[in-house]
């Protein structure tokens, strides 16, 4: 009964009096509209454009765009190792307990002739973007920790041999 009652009550409340509810009231009421013209804001800093990639084709890529300081090195390593030694190996050879268990193809080392070749902006499209196997590390690092990563990965490719993640 009480639902009976309840469905009369807001049926009531909905009738304007006529055959059909008065929809005008909702399309002339005062509302912001989406993609209307706004003031524009400062975007927090850290933030880039949606939809932005790194040109590949370009030389633009071929440098890191943030200043290499050991502070950018040192976030490299803590976030390679988070994200990227897992599969890569703590010193990015290829060389780990998840590569061993791989059967269709196991990641390569960034000491390969091919992987030393990429430019800084291929080297964070591949993390951004994932590449054959690997996923797509755009939400698990910023664009800041893409670039620390890239930057230390740049490092251990010139290291030829040293064990960088061991050093202090």
């Amino acid at each position: 009964m009480r639902l009976v009652v309840f469905v009369v009550v807001a049926l009531a409340a909905c009738d304007n009096g006529g055959t059909t509810p008065d929809w005008s009231r909702m399309i002339t009421q005062p509302k912001v509209l989406p993609f209307g013209n706004t003031p524009m804001r400062t975007p927090p800093a850290g933030t880039i454009q949606r939809g932005w990639q790194a040109d590949t084709t370009t030389d633009a890529t071929a440098i890191i765009p943030v200043p290499i300081t050991r502070e950018l090195l040192e976030r490299g390593r803590e976030r390679f190792a988070i994200a990227c030694a897992v599969c890569h190996g703590i010193h990015g050879d290829g060389d780990s307990p998840v590569a061993h268990a791989m059967q269709r193809r196991r990641p390569p080392s960034f000491a390969e002739r091919k992987l030393v070749a990429l430019t800084p902006g291929k080297m964070f499209d591949v993390v951004t973007n994932g590449y054959g196997l690997m996923p797509s590390y755009a939400t698990l690092l910023d664009v800041r920790d893409r670039w620390a990563v890239v930057a230390f990965v740049r490092t251990l490719q010139h290291a030829d041999g040293a064990r960088l993640a061991r050093e202090p």
